[in-house]
C-alpha cells in the first residue's frame, strides 16, 4: 500500500507512526449481505407459491382428461430408497421408486385433504413397500397385488376411497 502512496505521504505517515489502513470497498459486504439475501429469499417465496394461494407446498400433480371426460389427477409422492425385507438366503436389497397417486375429478377440498395428510402418505408408502420382499415385484400378477395393496392403505390413511390408484414410477431394485 505504501508503494502506492506519494513520498511526502509516506514521510508524513513515517514520522508519525501511523501505518497505512487498508479502504475496504462496499461492493463486496453490499452483495454478501444485501443482494445475495435478497435473491435467497426471493427464490423461496417463488418457491412457496407454486403450492396454491395461502396452502404454503402442496403436492406436484398433473391432470390428465379420460375417455369419458373426467380429469384424472395424479399426485406425485416424493421418491423413496428403502431396503426390502432380506430374501430367504440373508441378501439385502434396496428399492427405489416413486409413487403417483391417481385422484379422479377430485375437488378443491379433496385437494386440501391431500396436502394435509401429505407427511402420512409418504410415511404409510414408505412404510409397506419396506415390508416387501424382492420377490413380489417379479411377474405382472404380482405388481398388481403390490399396487392394489397400496392403493387400499393410501385410502385407509385419508379415511375415505378417494385414490383410484397407486402408479409405481422409476422402479429400481438393487
Amino acid at each position: 500500500m505504501a508503494q502506492n502512496r506519494s513520498a511526502p505521504a509516506r514521510a508524513a505517515l513515517k514520522t508519525t507512526g501511523v501505518t497505512a489502513a487498508r479502504v475496504h470497498t462496499p461492493g463486496k459486504y453490499i452483495i454478501v449481505f444485501g443482494i445475495l439475501p435478497l435473491c435467497i429469499f426471493a427464490s423461496l417465496v417463488a418457491g412457496l407459491s407454486v403450492g396454491g394461494a395461502g396452502e404454503g407446498i402442496a403436492f406436484p400433480f398433473q391432470e390428465r382428461e379420460n375417455a369419458s371426460g373426467q380429469k384424472t389427477s395424479y399426485y406425485i409422492l416424493p421418491e423413496v430408497l428403502v431396503d426390502l425385507a432380506p430374501t430367504p438366503d440373508g441378501q439385502q436389497k434396496f428399492l427405489k421408486a416413486r409413487v403417483a397417486l391417481a385422484v379422479t375429478g377430485a375437488n378443491a377440498a379433496q385437494n386440501r385433504l391431500l396436502n394435509d395428510k401429505r407427511p402420512l402418505l409418504e410415511e404409510r408408502a414408505s412404510l409397506f413397500l419396506r415390508a416387501l420382499e424382492p420377490d413380489d415385484f417379479t411377474g405382472t400378477s404380482r405388481m398388481l397385488k403390490v399396487k392394489a395393496a397400496l392403493t387400499r392403505r393410501m385410502n385407509l390413511a385419508l379415511d375415505e376411497d378417494l385414490i383410484d390408484d397407486a402408479v409405481l414410477q422409476n422402479l429400481i431394485i438393487q
